[in-house]
């Protein structure tokens, strides 16, 4: 479905014009209809009644409050007229042969606005028994308030008072509830604060802890650094001849003993002999023996030592004498290492206890302190779902206060009303015969005429609308993929044919010197000597086209020859005011075709009409002898038009293809449908001409502002 983009006022009168008949005939349907309608249906009259409602005069209320409570009456009593208890009374008294939904449907009740008035109306198809009903109606309702005025607010009043009772019910237990989730709150809370306490502390004692083991740990160290290898073994170099002597030093304070004895503690890889002298412990040289397997005892070994304390110094010399150079080395490296180790390892005893017995407290404080973390995220969940609780049984408990309120009000306005037992309802105005009918014919008529307008322009548009006319360039663009060359406006004028110098449709005759403009540029760049001007159906306006292009064409100093290829339909004479006799039909058949030329208004517009039209057109412009003619005439000009029958509709268009070097599609707007627009630029694109442009003919509301801009600024000058 497509809605054309540019619509205008012109676009919608045209499509009505057309559809005039379909609008026509669905406003005569609908009068006979209505006419029908009026002569079977039954009149209906209707008779009202005019209550008062009148509060009781004990009031001491203003008049203001008078008037509003009779206002309330009176909307209550509106809808307490038309309940079954009241209607089936009515019924009953009068003997009716009517169901209680008929009845309901003939009554309207209206309460009068700023008044204690209430207007009654009963509409039947019998006059009498329209006022019957109005009048039975009316007493029937006033008898019934009066006698049932105690009774319904003894049971409202009763009712009322269980919702009180209920609703405050309500209240005290969301009351309790809220109390013991205040208690549990608390509850939370405290479990909450003693669980950051104790978090608190375990943190606490966790870095104390923690500061110390790392004190113990730097205490090692500088332990540790007491004991260490200065000089590692070697070979003294003034010794050439055996045994030969290896050498090292090592840091070795006997004050790191001191508290056990000094070197005379057991645990030291050193004693220290009667006569002062130092030695190694058996142990130590037992390891060194079995780390490299020597082949001998440790107190041969212990005979080749010699420890000798550097004075006034930490430091220890080891000396080891061997046969054998390196085996003196190692010896000696090995004594210094494993002396080393023992000692530290000694040393470090105690302190890696103590850090073993630190770490072991870190990592319980650690497991503790996510018990109490654990415990603490399921605390505080507690206390958030609480919370939460909390705050809706607050909110539920406004809610009920309120609704409270709303019940007390309540109860106290029925109280009020209960007072009002003495209130008056009366018949102010009986209903009276009526004497003419409800229907207003003449208002249903017109209002009939209106809609019907309405649906009818509303059917003509949509069925303008779907039924895929190309009515815009947009329209081209997107069907065809090709933009228009042209854009021809509707000619107001349809008996011209011929727009080109004359003064009813000069925004038409620029529309054709733009087109002719394009044309120019396409036959210089094609180039083109002979366009072919044809349409997919008859009356798109191709013959149109043709004539008024080649007179802008031959006016902007081309040389343009017409030639009339519609040997079946031939309408280039008749648009030129010529005889059609000697033309192409002619040329065809004779080979001289010099004087079938014609000259238009001026030398540069020739014409060679269609000339009498064959019996077998087909068979002529099948022949050879076409191309020759349009060869010949193409020399003498600088274009050839050829305006030839719908492309759609006969053969001749594809045999004159043949022999052109482009051509130029005519379409209408609003009249060539979609399908016969693509079906015929298929077959046009099949061809491979050099060219193939579309013109876009009759286009209803397009229009140059530009060019009544400047023509309208000509005339003022």
């Amino acid at each position: 479905m497509n809605i054309p983009s540019d619509l205008s006022i012109q676009w919608f009168f045209q499509i009505i014009k057309r559809r005039l008949s379909l609008i026509a005939s669905l406003v005569a349907v609908a009068i006979v209809v209505l006419f029908i309608v009026m002569k079977i249906a039954p009149s209906t009259y209707r008779a009202s009644v005019t209550l008062l409602i009148q509060p009781s005069d004990d009031e001491k209320t203003s008049e203001i409050n008078t008037l509003m409570a009779g206002e309330r009456l009176a909307l209550t009593y509106s809808q307490l007229m038309t309940s079954r208890p009241i209607l089936e009374k009515v019924l009953n008294q009068n003997q009716l042969d009517l169901s209680v939904k008929e009845l309901e449907k003939r009554i309207s009740v209206q309460p009068i606005r700023d008044t204690q008035l209430i207007r009654l109306s009963v509409t039947d198809s019998s006059p009498s028994q329209a006022q019957l009903l109005a009048n039975s109606l009316a007493a029937t309702f006033v008898e019934y308030i009066q006698s049932l005025s105690n009774e319904q607010f003894t049971a409202s009043l009763s009712e009322s008072q269980q919702k009180i009772e209920v609703k405050r019910n309500e209240i005290a237990q969301t009351q309790h509830e809220i109390g013991a989730e205040n208690q549990a709150s608390v509850e939370y809370e405290i479990e909450l604060l003693r669980l950051n306490m104790l978090i608190s502390e375990n943190r606490a004692a966790y870095q104390s802890i923690q500061s110390s083991l790392k004190d113990l740990q730097f205490s090692l160290e500088q332990v540790l650094n007491e004991v260490d290898l200065v000089e590692s073994a070697q070979l003294l170099d003034s010794l050439n001849t055996p045994p030969y002597t290896a050498v090292l030093t090592v840091l070795y304070d006997e004050q790191l003993f001191s508290g056990g004895g000094g070197f005379s503690n057991p645990q030291s890889g050193i004693t220290r002999m009667a006569d002062g002298s130092l030695q190694l412990r058996p142990a130590i040289l037992e390891q060194v023996i079995a780390k490299l397997d020597l082949n001998e005892s440790s107190q041969s070994l212990q005979s080749r030592i010699t420890l000798t304390p550097l004075t006034e110094t930490r430091l220890i010399r080891l000396r080891v004498k061997d046969n054998d150079p390196q085996q003196a080395v190692q010896i000696c490296q090995t004594i210094g290492d494993v002396l080393i180790t023992q000692t530290r390892n000694f040393l470090s005893e105690p302190y890696q206890k103590r850090i073993n017995s630190m770490e072991n407290e870190l990592k319980g404080l650690d497991q503790q302190l996510e018990t109490y973390q654990s415990e603490l995220r399921d605390w505080t969940k507690k206390k958030t779902q609480s919370d939460l609780n909390l705050k809706t049984l607050e909110s539920e408990l406004a809610t009920k206060n309120l609704e409270l309120r709303d019940l007390l009000n309540n109860h106290d306005q029925l109280v009020l009303e209960a007072t009002k037992t003495a209130s008056l309802i009366s018949i102010t105005e009986p209903a009276a015969l009526p004497d003419e009918p409800t229907q207003n014919w003449l208002l249903y008529g017109a209002l009939v005429v209106l809609v019907t307008f309405f649906i009818a322009f509303g059917l003509v548009f949509f069925l303008e609308i779907s039924s895929n006319p190309v009515v815009t360039p947009q329209n081209v663009a997107e069907l065809c993929d090709i933009e228009p060359v042209g854009i021809i406006g509707h000619n107001r004028h349809a008996e011209e044919k011929i727009v080109i110098g004359s003064e009813k449709s000069p925004e038409i005759a620029e529309d054709f010197k733009k087109l002719a403009a394009e044309i120019q540029i396409e036959a210089q760049r094609v180039p083109l000597h002979t366009l072919l001007i044809t349409s997919p159906a008859p009356q798109d306006g191709k013959t149109f086209v043709a004539a008024n292009l080649g007179l802008a064409l031959s006016r902007a100093g081309m040389g343009i020859i017409i030639v009339d290829a519609d040997l079946h339909l031939p309408q280039l004479h008749r648009v030129f005011g010529i005889e059609k006799e000697i033309g192409l039909a002619d040329a065809l058949s004779h080979p001289n075709h010099s004087e079938w030329l014609k000259s238009i208004q001026n030398h540069n517009l020739k014409l060679m009409t269609s000339g009498e039209i064959p019996a077998n057109p087909v068979e002529l412009l099948s022949s050879p002898r076409l191309q020759d003619i349009l060869k010949r005439i193409s020399k003498e000009s600088n274009l050839v038009l050829i305006d030839c029958p719908p492309l759609l509709a006969l053969a001749d268009a594809s045999y004159l293809s043949a022999a052109v070097d482009g051509v130029l599609l005519v379409l209408r707007s609003e009249k060539t449908n979609q399908v016969e627009a693509k079906k015929a630029l298929s077959i046009l694109k099949k061809m491979d001409k050099k060219y193939i442009g579309i013109v876009l003919n009759d286009a209803a509301g397009h229009f140059s502002h530009y060019y009544w801009h400047y023509r309208q600024a000509a005339l003022e000058k």
